[in-house]
């Protein structure tokens, strides 16, 4: 008989080994699904019911395996299988997609699929190909944080800011660390996972957001997502040339922005677990 454990490798045992064999299920008494709406705290536990006595720093916008179409996460944080989170808090002061990206005169993709074979490329042109329709933020996000390092004249601004929000609002260990959703992401925060693999043809509607802002009221100074008396864009970490992918909170649209746009363009993170 082969014994196949939990996050342990398989015991084969001869019939004339075993005495006797019990099943318990004592590892799993404490667990709880996840559901999109669930408040998410520091130490990487969830809930339906916010609880004080612990630290909540985001909410729970998607449940499934975001390990599934992002390799690098999967390779990285193979044990966050669970969903995504928004960060409860956000950067209020907008801000541009990448510094002098007209000097820089290209997309950074072309750079990223030069020196980083093993990443998807952080572009998708409506027509070429189909990154967009695909969950790759943590990867776009590793890949451009190595941009930045080497291209320190042309660097993707939201990518840097997550330094400073990750000492602020440190993620857990057991999470795939903040990162900046791709556009496919931050669609799902907004109306859901999509009806169609097409993500700039599926409907939109705005159930997602409305379920998070309804959970995000009940952490102080958290940030809703929908502003009724300012409607603007979270960036993406999605590229196509000298635009980036961004998602109107404010109705759900994806758009694409120049770089340098930045009066209601705001950066927002999220994180796997």
């Amino acid at each position: 008989m082969t014994l196949h454990v939990f996050n342990g490798e398989p015991v084969t045992l001869q019939t004339n080994q075993i005495e006797s064999i019990t099943f318990t299920d004592n590892i799993n008494d404490d667990y709880v699904s996840p559901k999109v709406g669930d408040f998410y705290y520091a130490d990487g536990t969830w809930s339906s019911e916010i609880d004080y006595n612990k630290n909540p720093i985001g909410v729970i916008f998607y449940t499934g395996d975001p390990t599934a179409e992002d390799a690098v996460l999967k390779a990285d944080h193979p044990g966050c299988t669970h969903g995504l989170v928004i960060s409860a808090f956000g950067d209020q002061t907008g801000c541009i997609w990448q510094n002098d990206f007209r000097s820089y005169g290209s997309a950074i993709s072309k750079w990223v699929t030069a020196n980083l074979p093993e990443y998807v490329s952080t572009e998708s042109n409506y027509g070429q190909d189909e990154i967009r329709n695909k969950s790759l933020g943590y990867n776009n996000t590793k890949a451009i944080t190595a941009f930045n390092k080497a291209n320190s004249g042309y660097t993707v601004v939201p990518v840097e800011k997550l330094d400073d929000f990750q000492t602020k609002y440190p993620a857990p260990a057991s999470s795939s660390g903040w990162y900046v959703p791709s556009v496919k992401e931050l669609f799902i925060l907004i109306n859901g996972v999509p009806d169609q693999t097409e993500i700039l043809d599926a409907t939109k509607t705005l159930a997602t957001r409305n379920v998070v802002d309804n959970a995000l009221i009940n952490i102080y100074g958290a940030n809703l997502i929908f502003n009724s008396q300012w409607a603007y864009n979270i960036w993406t970490s999605t590229e196509f040339g000298g635009f980036a992918y961004t998602v109107c909170t404010y109705d759900g649209t994806v758009e694409g922005s120049v770089k340098d746009n930045f009066s209601n363009f705001l950066p927002r993170f999220i994180l796997a677990f």
